[in-house]
């Protein structure tokens, strides 16, 4: 939250310029101390004619007035402007102090139409030094501006100082902006409890006059209380920016505060609204509101967010972003589309955890030798939380294509996954019986063959 220079050259522009350019974008306001209190009349020097003809040529060429003719004025000459200036500023050594305010305000506004900023701050200082011997207005002007340039430069601190000697020579109007510039300069200081409380002044000052405050007075209030983490207050502050300052932007930001104060349906509503308008436009975005659907028991919707994200490019095709679709294809038994999807995000993964999901979704599908392959490329690839995990749908699948031999060498090793464990060991049991019963059903039969030839040959030997 940087002060532009382009609000440091205006301000700059009406130290130069009259009083009735401040008061133009003034509010009436008075500062603590201040009420009641009469200015005494300044007793003000004059200027000599001598001086007056030797400025005369400088201010044409750093202010030059419009061609009566075309309309349009000469571009100033800051650079030998200056030259002819300060040799008049040098050697002014008998010009009375209003004199000396004249130069030194136009050596002010040269050298900071030259961007020396800091030579411009010099000489303002050098001008609001000559206090009682200049026009009141001419002090809070001169004042005013070295606050705001000094900002411009990051001086924070030495802008409040010099914003509290203007405040304290009681300034009838107030630049409407005042108490924003403040919670800035404040901000940047580190001091976030003055920063809130003249943003909330500022805002305040203009809701009551039913208007509406401008949308960066909005939006440093919202950034102030989210930095404070309060962010019911700063929520109330976005809702007032969508009402006033609608746009995919600023309603973007209300459905992310939305999500972190838990309230998911408004959340959802504003982000649906988006996507429809096809406003959604960054990663985050497209997640969340494919994870509020899935919230919501709609894992279709949420598929058909990610897919429209991925499709139009607005969602990058990695491992992560492929992963939610895999995921909400399968939640939404779309489990034929889901496998290659999740094939595409397991070979960009480095570590085998999908390619153990992917053997899941083959088992859900049926297709159990490209489980197992599944399977295999997870535990060569390795990095699982949960080591078990692909010998548990290897076995699985190896049951299934009646493999039980395999099946058993599979879930032994799944046996002792701490997350696994008891489904390895309950499946090992029914494999393991199973086998038997089926070797046992196979003896049966070899027994009831071997019976039946013995007695076709007795029969035989009878006859």
């Amino acid at each position: 939250m940087r002060l532009t220079n382009s609000i440091s050259r205006r301000l700059v522009a009406g130290a130069f310029l009259s009083c009735a350019v401040f008061a133009a974008m003034a509010q009436a306001e008075t500062f603590p101390g201040c009420e009641g209190k009469v200015e005494q009349p300044r007793r003000l020097p004059a200027l000599s004619q001598g001086l007056l003809k030797k400025i005369e040529p400088v201010d044409a060429m750093i202010s030059p007035l419009e061609d009566p003719k075309t309309g349009v004025a000469p571009k100033p000459n800051y650079k030998e402007g200056w030259a002819r200036l300060q040799k008049i500023v040098d050697n002014c050594k008998e010009c009375n102090p209003y004199e000396q305010a004249q130069l030194y305000n136009r050596a002010a506004f040269t050298n900071y139409s030259l961007d020396n900023v800091q030579n411009a701050i010099k000489y303002y200082e050098k001008v609001a030094g000559l206090t009682p011997n200049i026009p009141l207005s001419l002090e809070q002007q001169t004042l005013f501006t070295v606050a705001q340039l000094k900002a411009s430069v990051e001086d924070f601190k030495g802008s409040i100082a010099t914003f509290k000697k203007w405040e304290k020579t009681c300034p009838k109007v107030i630049p409407n902006d005042y108490w924003y510039m403040q919670s800035q300069i404040y901000y940047q200081t580190g001091d976030k409890a003055n920063a809130i409380k003249f943003i909330d002044k500022a805002v305040k000052q203009v809701e009551a006059k039913s208007e509406v405050p401008k949308e960066s007075w909005y939006r440093l209030q919202m950034a102030l209380y989210v930095d404070k983490e309060d962010y019911k207050t700063a929520t109330t502050v976005a809702e007032k920016i969508v009402v006033h300052y609608s746009t995919a932007k600023n309603v973007s930001q209300l459905a992310g505060l939305y999500g972190m104060t838990g309230n998911e349906k408004g959340q959802l509503a504003l982000l649906d609204a988006l996507n429809v308008m096809g406003e959604l436009s960054r990663d985050s975005e497209y997640r969340n509101l494919a994870s509020l659907y899935q919230s919501s028991e709609a894992p279709y919707l949420a598929a058909k967010v990610l897919e429209k994200g991925l499709k139009e490019g607005k969602m990058e095709r990695n491992t992560k972003n492929l992963e939610y679709l895999g995921a909400a294809l399968r939640q939404s038994q779309e489990i034929k589309k889901s496998i290659p999807v999740m094939e595409e995000a397991a070979s960009k993964s480095g570590d085998g955890k999908l390619y153990a999901q992917l053997s899941a979704i083959h088992l859900d599908a049926e297709n159990y030798k490209e489980a197992i392959a599944s399977a295999n490329k997870a535990i060569n690839k390795g990095g699982l939380k949960s080591a078990g995990e692909p010998y548990f749908y290897r076995g699985n699948a190896e049951m299934q294509l009646k493999d039980y031999g395999a099946a058993i060498v599979s879930l032994q090793r799944a046996v002792n996954d701490e997350r696994y464990g008891k489904y390895a060991r309950q499946l090992l049991d029914y494999v393991e019986k199973e086998k038997k019963r089926e070797a046992d059903l196979a003896q049966a039969e070899l027994d009831a063959k071997a019976a039946q030839e013995a007695a076709v040959k007795a029969i035989k030997g009878e006859g």
